[in-house]
């Protein structure tokens, strides 16, 4: 899903791509992609064999690093040591430590280090945000964030605890890292409790976040359960429901966009038992206008710390 939304990207340019196997040669291969010049990908790219060539290529300017969970720390430091800056996917690595450690060295090499919360920029998201400043439902008290997915296969590396796997590290992520970033601050505490696969991974995972000032985040992450992505936003005014939140995007539709929507029901003051609703659906129009990144509110790799302090609370199964 990366590699189409770069090629069609105004700001940058495939160059290469790096693989330990021979993974790579056939994605370039059997793809139908094209380069913006109308070559075929595999006619306007470079293939490295192993992701040291890649960090050594004198044309590449940044990275995009969608290794598994526990190279998260290596790779964006060495990538860093070579001058490059940094697209990591989620997690930022695997504890805090790691974390701090790693941002702190490609702060000091002078690059830009960036988790892949690609959901941020979305015009929705947008959207939603602004409501919240808004203050369109009053003050924030509570924050639902449920993404569940199946994976079955037990050799998938989302199930492999030396890789990192389960689902708080996969999708409980994206549930954290909404939650800070409506509240607009760390949690204060949280706990947990988690349902453990054959595998030693968490297959669910519950977490609750308190943020304080009457503040609090429930999350719900699965491995075993249907696809379903969602969030609410409770405030003391109405609420926001968005019930596709992390959509994915197709590889050959740039409209996909327009098909997600958030809720908006507030109260009328005159009125406790009825409410009035409105539907926020982002347009293809709006989606260009707000095409530019903006950087992320929080602090980078802060998303990490709260759920890995929950990861040894209330373990059943």
């Amino acid at each position: 899903m990366v590699i189409p939304a770069i090629l069609r990207a105004r700001n940058a340019e495939l160059v290469a791509l790096a693989s330990s196997s021979d993974a790579g040669a056939r994605f370039l291969r059997d793809t139908g992609l094209a380069a913006a010049d109308g070559r075929p990908l595999r006619d306007a790219v470079r293939l490295h064999r192993g992701y040291a060539g890649l960090l050594a290529d004198p044309d590449v300017d940044a990275v995009y690093i969608p290794l598994p969970n526990h190279l998260h720390a290596e790779w964006p430091a060495r990538a860093a040591d070579a001058g490059k800056h940094v697209l990591c996917e989620n997690p930022a690595a695997l504890d805090a430590a790691q974390t701090a450690a790693m941002i702190d060295h490609c702060t000091s090499r002078g690059v830009v280090w960036m988790e892949a919360f690609m959901y941020r920029f979305h015009p929705q998201w947008q959207i939603v945000r602004r409501l919240l400043d808004e203050g369109a439902i009053g003050e924030l008290r509570a924050v639902v964030a449920v993404f569940t997915f199946t994976v079955r296969n037990p050799g998938n590396v989302r199930r492999a605890p030396e890789y990192g796997g389960g689902s708080l590290y996969d999708v409980g992520s994206y549930c954290v890292n909404v939650s800070r970033w409506m509240f607009g601050r760390p949690p204060v505490s949280v706990s947990g409790s988690s349902v453990h696969s054959p595998e030693g991974v968490d297959e669910e995972f519950r977490g609750l976040l308190d943020f304080g000032a009457g503040g609090t985040a429930l999350i719900l992450s699965s491995l075993s359960q249907p696809y379903r992505h969602h969030v609410r936003l409770l405030g003391t005014e109405g609420d926001i429901t968005v019930p596709r939140a992390w959509p994915r995007t197709s590889t050959g539709s740039r409209s996909r966009h327009s098909r997600t929507a958030c809720f908006v029901a507030v109260p009328p003051r005159s009125s406790r038992t009825s409410t009035r609703s409105r539907t926020c659906a982002p347009s293809t129009h709006s989606m260009r206008r707000r095409r530019r990144a903006r950087r992320s509110r929080s602090s980078p790799g802060a998303e990490v710390r709260a759920p890995l302090h929950s990861r040894g609370a209330g373990r059943e199964g």
